[in-house]
Formats: C-alpha cells, structure tokens, sequence
C-alpha cells in the first residue's frame, strides 16, 4: 500500500553524488542487458502507411514512454536531429531504473546515455528548457523514489519528482508525495522559469510554483495521466487529468494561483493527450480505459465523449477501470486530420495501433496496427518525424526493446484516397545485379513510386517511374533489403539479399466504408 506524506518543496540543486543513495537491501531480479536486434527488416502493412520496424537499444527490462506534451523525442543536443528521452528498469520489482537519453548520430544509428543516478520507479517525463538558457532540460518522478520496511516485513514508498537541469543533469528534487508518475511543465505564473504539474496516483494533481506560489492542489481524486491545454480559450493554460476513477479538467483561473476542477467523463483514464482532432478549433482530450475515447471539446470547458474502439485493452482488477494504456495524437497519413495511436501494456486486440480519423461529425476511425497482436507489451508511445523525411513516425518501448516504427506513406498522390481502384492482374518482380535494381510490371502504370531500405529500417534509395520497366543504380553493401513500389492505390513489397531475382507481393487493404464504427 501506498500512503501520502507531502514533504516540503525543496527546490534545492544538488549533484547526483549530493542525493542521498537510495538503495536498500532489497535482492533485485535483474534481467540481463540485450544486444539483440532485428537482422530482417520487419513492414508492418497498415492500412495506407507501411511500417518499418527499426532496432534502436536495448535495456536490462522494461522500457517506458510515458511523454504527456509530445516532447520526449527532440532535439537535445542542438544538432538538428531528433533524439529520443525515455526511461526504462534496470531490475523487476523494486523497480530500479534510470532516465536515458538516445542521440541521434545518423538515423537509425544511436548512442545511448543515462542522465540520472538508478532510482525506483522512474516513470513519466516532460522535456522542455526550463531557465531560458537554451538547452533542454527534463522533468521526470521517482514514483517510489524512497523506501520503508515495517515490523511485518512489508515495504511502502515514496515518490520525488526531479528535474535534470541541463548539461551536466544536476537534480532539482521538488519533494515527498505518495505516487508522482506522469508529469508537464509549463510557466504558469509567467516568472521566466517553467513549473512542473505532476499527477500524484490517485491522490492529487499539484503545480509546483517557482514564482513564490508554492505548491498549488489543482483537483483531489485524480492524478495519473496529465495534460496541458487553454480548454475554454482565456489565455491560461489549464490541466486535464485522469486517475483511478474519471477524467477531469482544472481551469486555470490566472497565474496558476487558483483553480476551477470538474469532471467531464465518467470513466477512468492512464495516460491522456490533448489536440484537436475534429479540426473545429477547440482543443479535445484523448485517452483509453478499456475503450478508446475522444472528448470533443467546445471552446468554453465543455466536452462530449465519442467512442473511438470498444474493448482495445483489458483492465486492472481494482483500479476502476483502468487500463495501462497510453495515447498520442498526430498526422499519421498526412491527410490533414488529426490521428489517434494507442499503446498498451494489456492488449487485446493489438499492443499498438493507430486509428486514422475518417472525418465527420463527430469524426469516424478506421483501427489499423502498428505492432500487431496481442504478445508484447507497451507502456507509453511518442510521435515525431525522428527520420526527418516529413512522415510522422511512432517511437515505443516493447518489453525491453527501443524502436522506431517508421512511416514509409504520408500524403503522396500515388497511395492517398482509393478512387482509382488496383488494376487486376498488376504484379511486379525486381532483379538485383550488378549494382543494377530492375523493376517490371506485368501491365504499364502511369505512377509508381519505388523505396529501399536497409535492415534497420533507413531509407537507402527512392525513385518514381511510369511504364512496365525500370531501372535504378545502386551501390550497396552486403545484406538484406527490403523494396516498396506504390502504385494504382495499392503497395507491393519484396525483399533481396545479394543478385538474383525476387518478387514484389501485394499488401492487402481494407476500404473505408468497411471500417468499423462506434460511439456513445
């Protein structure tokens, strides 16, 4: 069991040999450190993307990805590439893990370091520059950051939230509460240095003031997901929370002093997003207890829930419906409209799925899967071109695996809408020789698009051609790749390894209006 105990701010910077050492005598159950990646290139059809399943890192156990503002995977060396922020376990219970950062150095390849000392349970995070000095910094809570045995050998914990002050990661310990986990920043009280909001499980949502405000009780009853939003469109920035019990919105009543909180959806929620995804204007929040849900705001602090996918994910015993699911929201088809993507630790349809917006009022989905099935496990996603090639890509943790799904499909007129229909009978087959790809259609096409990747998922070569033949040079090391021609409204994809020839197979697809459809 978990009890409160809010200790005193203390806003103090210290070196990470300054913190007390929180190890105890606890026998951790370390699982070993993996090297292990994908040797084949993994395409995951999905509707009019294709995934490309790319190795990033491993770690000792499980990797989270819990990122409420859409700011974990940015760039935090001023490079001008994408680097991923995570945390992951080092150990099963009691949990013990760190805060890693994945730098970029020439996509898919990464160099991996850990910015905070081994702490329990590190859980959620937020990046953003929180003095002004131009480098980005990260807010993370130790969930059970201090531990207690009692006289019956029982242990209860408490959590911290910190932020790693760029560059050398010096913690600010903000204080003790209960369960801190998903966590924002944001400069409520407009002194020049960012805030943290943290959701305490099940007890609170608090704001932690820098500008002599202290620390601000936002809602009672709450605190699990966290999310930042101006809901009713009066400047401030507001919060909107999820816990054990419903979802609620705190309206920010000016300079984070005071708050307006109250509920806007009955069912419990983990972790939450907010966009606009209908596209009217107004901000709506986006979450998953057992069902996918979208809150379709009204610009003045009203909502009304539409049911995105019935039944996605399964339920904790005992927690109200809540499910360990996480969201995100972004353009996965560069169609114009705002998607949905939903990662899960309890699936039961798929571990991670995106769910493009068909449009409407209020819009319609079509699910589609990004890690099919139900065998893995996710726990938390982010969205962010990390490639730079102008596609949205989804960056997961699976069990103890770093990836990038990267999207091969975005916005191209070859593979966007269905109007044109696949021409029976087109087929294509590639030979591979000579530095020489040849590509040839069994009927002439006006369009046609032709991608190649390597093992890891990196684009090598790209090309578009007309006709029935086609020819491209290329200068390849040894191994194995994959080859994607778009045309006609549909994909064929094919892999080679060495000369020879090889054949491109269709990748089915669904039509909209078979699309599955539901809400309240």
């Amino acid at each position: 069991m978990k009890r409160l105990i809010l200790g005193t701010i203390l806003a103090a910077s210290l070196s990470w040999a300054g913190l007390p050492n929180v190890k105890d005598n606890r026998v951790d159950g370390f699982w070993p450190q993996s090297s292990d990646a994908p040797g084949q290139p993994i395409l995951i059809p999905s509707g009019q993307v294709t995934w490309v399943k790319t190795y990033i890192t491993s770690q000792r156990s499980q990797i989270w990805f819990l990122a409420p503002n859409h700011h974990a995977a940015c760039d935090m060396d001023n490079d001008g590439d994408i680097d991923i922020v995570f945390t992951a376990l080092n150990s099963d219970e009691p949990w013990w893990g760190q805060v890693y950062i994945a730098y970029n150095q020439n996509f898919p390849v990464f160099s991996v370091s850990a910015i905070s000392p081994e702490v329990r349970t590190p859980y959620a995070l937020d990046v953003d520059d929180r003095n002004g000095d131009g480098l980005r910094d990260v807010l993370y809570c130790s969930a059970r950051y201090r531990g207690e045995e009692d006289t019956w050998g029982d242990w209860e914990y408490w959590g911290h939230p910190f932020w790693l002050m760029a560059p050398s990661w010096t913690p600010i310990d903000l204080g003790e509460y209960n369960f801190p986990n998903h966590c924002a920043a944001w400069d409520f009280d407009g002194d020049g240095i960012l805030d943290a909001v943290f959701g305490d499980e099940n007890s609170a949502v608090y704001v932690s003031l820098t500008g002599g405000g202290g620390l601000r009780t936002v809602m009672s009853g709450y605190g699990e997901g966290v999310a930042l939003g101006d809901f009713n469109k009066d400047g401030q920035k507001d919060i909107a929370s999820a816990g054990w019990g419903p979802v609620a919105v705190a309206l920010n009543l000016g300079g984070g002093l005071n708050w307006n909180a109250y509920q806007v959806h009955a069912k419990a929620g983990h972790g939450i997003q907010v966009g606009d995804v209908n596209g009217d204007g107004n901000l709506d929040i986006v979450g998953c207890h057992q069902d996918v849900m979208l809150l379709l705001g009204n610009g003045a602090g009203g909502f009304t829930p539409v049911t995105v996918y019935s039944d996605f994910a399964d339920t904790l015993a005992g927690f109200f419906g809540l499910s360990e699911s996480e969201v995100g929201i972004a353009d996965i088809d560069g169609d114009g409209d705002q998607d949905i993507i939903v990662s899960t630790m309890r699936p039961l349809v798929h571990t991670i799925a995106w769910f493009d917006n068909m449009g409407g009022n209020p819009p319609t989905f079509q699910m589609w899967p990004v890690e099919p099935g139900t065998s893995q496990y996710a726990y938390g996603v982010e969205v962010k071109d990390v490639n730079r090639d102008g596609c949205v890509d989804i960056i997961a943790g699976i069990n103890n695996n770093l990836y990038v799904w990267v999207n091969t499909d975005c916005a191209t007129d070859i593979t966007e809408g269905y109007t044109e229909g696949p021409k029976p009978g087109l087929a294509f087959r590639g030979r591979f020789s000579g530095g020489l790809l040849s590509i040839e259609a069994t009927l002439p096409v006006d369009a046609a698009s032709l991608e190649v990747y390597n093992a890891v998922g990196a684009r090598v070569a790209e090309a578009s051609f007309a006709g029935r033949e086609f020819s491209l040079p290329l200068s390849l090391p040894r191994g194995t790749y994959v080859c994607v021609i778009r045309s006609a409204g549909e994909r064929f994809t094919g892999k080679f390894a060495g000369e020879g020839l090889f054949h491109l197979e269709p990748i089915d697809r669904t039509e909209p209006w078979e699309m599955e459809k539901s809400e309240f």
